[in-house]
């Protein structure tokens, strides 16, 4: 089972890699290559996850949450099914924050 990755930490670690320092900048890149590998991901697995919302669980069902993350981990492009699927958990989600506004 792949593990969470601390995602304030890994944008930290991103930002570093901007340093004029080269060695800095190196450490700060192999840091979040460290990270990412560590949580069972590969980069395009990070890549992948930015284009889903990042949700609290408990606005989820489990299946909902499973659904995402195995969407997450998938290399290929989402099937018209998983498309709907994903859009019906979206509009949830945005009518739920809408009502908590």
């Amino acid at each position: 089972m792949r593990a969470l990755v601390d995602t304030d930490r890994l944008a930290k670690l991103l930002g570093m890699m901007g340093s004029a320092h080269d060695g800095k900048a190196l450490n700060a890149a192999r840091a979040a290559d460290k990270l990412v590998r560590d949580a069972g991901l590969t980069w395009p697995d990070i890549i992948a996850s930015s284009a889903l919302p990042i949700l609290p669980n408990s606005e989820l069902t489990a299946w909902e949450h499973d659904f995402l993350s195995s969407l997450r981990r998938q290399k290929y492009p989402p099937t018209p099914k998983q498309r709907e699927v994903f859009d019906r958990i979206r509009m949830k989600t945005a009518c739920r924050a809408r009502a908590a506004a």
